[in-house]
């Protein structure tokens, strides 16, 4: 073999070893390779000199080697760590290799081969072996904290039954409180100070919050089960009843109620940390007693009586807490808003620094007429903050409230006791009235609106089914003067403007009756659902009437009304546009004739009463943009008038659903009382309720085409529309009889 194919050295030349048998001598630099003349490149190595070279074949990459060697150091450093954990280890020993893992799980790479080796369940298989575990607090502490480390990262914790066995044996477990051995002691401090230390390194806020009070067992494994289950829905009814027996969902419970107390007794402030940590274990606890009751009436029952009711209870003043704050900072908010516009009248209403809360920032703040009370001083932000911080805050309760909306509907569905025990708890019933009837007063967001209107009809409904207590309450409730309401001046003028808006026309004060403020919050939205419909018949017609233009060859009507030009708003939009832009129908159009208006058209008044378009023709502009630009100005068009067609069925359907609540709300109310349907007829036009039978009749066949409806609640809407025509037909015969 060549020596150039053996090896390949360039100069400076290196510091040459030579094997022999008393070592490696170091030689200086020497002339040991002899170049031929004429061959300046090549390189030539003696032959005695041979003996010093060894040729490596099939090299591994970088990569490789380096991955290799993090596996192979991960299997000795954890079959190690788990040697110290098996029974026959002192205790010390034990302690000493638990916070090792925890300390090395601080690291994302180590995370991964803990998830990749399945290294959790030999961990809690060795940890169930330990009969100590349960009366060892210095053991006991330092499990916990290697589940809470895990629990930490993104991806989420994989559970397997052993782990679940020895999250269940640390909740059981007893500890004393007065340790009779010293070395017992001893072992607790160092445990206590080293998960201190372990925490306080950890980014998030809740770690450092928990490393700086006293650190206990319950509290650890508490925010594992949290971390673990507040994510997961899709339950099996066998789980859930493992969680009650095993005892899990009590301590979930009991933690609500501590963190109720905490929070109710604070005043509101964006830079509380404490507040804002209690905020979300109240939330993720919600979320876990919400999960654990769906569809499961054990728990559900069990969880009524815990503890005499105090959940309940906790989880009224909670929503009582909720509605208050939420309502105070917006608020807050509102009064932001118009303060800075009447400061800088020429700003922009889309200049940066104004946040939109989906009001008009011109309207009054009081535009619910709620009033403020003495008890809701405590409510009021406190300090200098900023606007991320209220955010947060913001956002923080309203994902509560409704979280808490949702555990208070399970709880209380087609349960008698559960809604008895509800609707008795004091300022519950008023703070739902004002969340359907004042819900633009209460959230910003407007895409929440549906869903706090929806879940606080839905809880109504569960307190008025079943209980004649609770519907006597909501026939003497009243409400401040919703924003929806008119004047009498006003009441026979053309109706139809936005739900979400007050006219500034009139402001009427006040209180009604909560009866009223939900019949005319039902013919609202009846209204609205009419007006849609109406709106999509009228683009139908008038897309017809264009069409037979066009195939006739007549000029466009130059006179269009405003309302007609919204095609977007129907599905008759999106077939005009995509029948407009077909090939067939392009190469069919005449020059100089336009055979449709682009999105871009304008209409302009001309003086008697007409419209005449002036808008920019397709040819002009079209002309000047390649195929591929004119194709892909074509989609734009159509994704457009989609989205806006989408939209327009989205706010058909919540109005159809929200009528339909709310009449079925008045059905449960009615269940027939010839007083309550004396009361409900005043306020009902024409003195009958057919148009609460036809949403409900149009919402229950719907839901009857579906595949994901609820048997029960398709139940609820027949029973109330027997009892609302039962109603009618009670109301015909008073009539006749008067």
């Amino acid at each position: 073999m060549r020596a150039r194919e053996l090896v390949r050295m360039q100069t400076p030349r290196p510091t040459l070893l030579r094997a022999n048998s008393g070592g490696m001598q170091r030689f200086e630099q020497t002339k040991l390779f002899e170049e031929p003349e004429g061959a300046k490149e090549s390189i030539k190595v003696s032959r005695k000199e041979k003996e010093l070279y060894v040729v490596i074949r099939s090299v591994k990459p970088m990569h490789e080697s380096l991955e290799e060697g993090e596996s192979q150091m991960f299997k000795e450093d954890i079959q190690y760590l788990l040697e110290g954990l098996l029974p026959t280890r002192p205790l010390s020993t034990k302690c000493l290799s638990l916070s090792s893992i925890a300390s090395k799980a601080l690291q994302s790479q180590f995370r991964m081969q803990v998830r990749a080796h399945a290294v959790l369940p030999r961990l809690s298989l060795l940890m169930n072996n330990n009969r100590e575990i349960i009366n060892t607090e210095s053991l006991a502490l330092c499990t916990a904290c290697v589940l809470y480390v895990l629990s930490r990262d993104k991806l989420p914790l994989d559970v397997d039954n052993m782990t679940f066995a020895l999250i269940v044996r640390l909740l059981k477990g007893s500890y004393k409180s007065d340790l009779d051995s010293k070395t017992e002691k001893n072992e607790v401090v160092k445990a206590r100070s080293k998960i201190a230390k372990l925490l306080e390194s950890l980014d998030d806020s809740a770690s450092k919050l928990l490393a700086s009070s006293q650190v206990t067992v319950d509290r650890l494994v508490l925010e594992v089960v949290l971390a673990v289950y507040s994510h997961r829905s899709s339950w099996s009814d066998q789980f859930k009843t493992q969680l009650m027996k095993c005892g899990v969902i009590d301590h979930v419970a009991r933690a609500y109620t501590e963190c109720a107390i905490v929070v109710t007794n604070k005043a509101l402030s964006a830079e509380d940390e404490v507040l804002k940590l209690n905020l979300k274990m109240l939330l993720r606890c919600s979320r876990v007693i919400e999960n654990v009751t769906y569809h499961h009436k054990e728990n559900q029952s069990a969880l009524i009586v815990d503890d005499s009711f105090t959940l309940i209870a906790s989880a009224a003043k909670v929503f009582h807490f909720l509605v208050n704050a939420v309502k105070q900072e917006h608020e807050k908010e509102t009064t932001c808003s118009v303060s800075s516009l009447d400061s800088s009248p020429e700003l922009p209403p889309s200049a940066p620094g104004l946040r939109s809360s989906g009001r008009n920032p011109t309207e009054s703040t009081n535009a619910s007429g709620a009033q403020k009370s003495k008890a809701s001083s405590r409510y009021q932000l406190e300090g200098q903050q900023t606007e991320t911080e209220i955010d947060e805050l913001h956002e923080s309760l309203q994902e509560c409230l409704i979280d808490g909306l949702g555990m208070c509907l399970n709880l209380t569905n087609e349960s008698e006791l559960g809604s008895t025990k509800m609707g008795n708890q004091k300022d519950l019933l008023p703070c739902l009235i004002e969340c359907v009837i004042h819900t633009p007063s209460i959230i910003s967001e407007q895409n929440k609106h549906f869903d706090v209107i929806t879940m606080s009809l839905g809880l109504l409904i569960n307190l008025m089914l079943y209980s004649p207590l609770n519907r006597r309450q909501f026939m003497q409730a009243t409400t401040q003067v919703p924003h929806f309401f008119e004047s009498p001046s006003t009441s026979s003028s053309k109706v139809g403007r936005n739900p979400n808006e007050q006219s500034n026309k009139f402001k009427v004060r006040g209180e009604v009756s909560a009866v009223e403020a939900f019949v005319k919050f039902f013919l609202m939205q009846d209204r609205l659902v009419h007006e849609i419909e109406e709106e999509e018949k009228l683009n139908e017609t008038n897309s017809t009437e264009d069409e037979d233009e066009t195939q006739g060859g007549g000029p466009v009507s130059p006179r269009r009304s405003s309302r007609s030009r919204q095609r977007g708003n129907s599905s008759s939009g999106v077939d005009n546009l995509l029948s407009c832009s077909s090939p067939e129908r392009k190469q069919g159009s005449k020059p100089g004739v336009s055979s449709s208006h682009s999105l871009d058209d304008e209409f302009v008044d001309d003086g008697e009463g007409g419209m005449i378009w002036i808008g920019r023709t397709t040819e002009s502009e079209d002309s000047m943009l390649g195929p591929r630009d004119r194709e892909k100005k074509e989609e734009e068009e159509r994704n457009n008038v989609i989205q806006q067609a989408l939209e327009a069925s989205g706010k058909h359907m919540e109005s159809c659903l929200i009528a339909a609540f709310t009449a079925l709300l008045i059905g449960c109310i009615l269940q027939g009382n010839m007083n309550n349907i004396k009361a409900v007829l005043r306020f009902m036009p024409g003195a009958s309720f057919q148009s609460m039978i036809d949403q409900l009749e149009r919402v229950h066949k719907f839901m009857g085409l579906t595949t994901v409806a609820n048997t029960g609640l398709l139940t609820s809407i027949s029973t109330q529309i027997a009892v609302l025509k039962d109603a009618n037909q009670k109301a015909v015969t008073l009539d006749e009889h008067f």
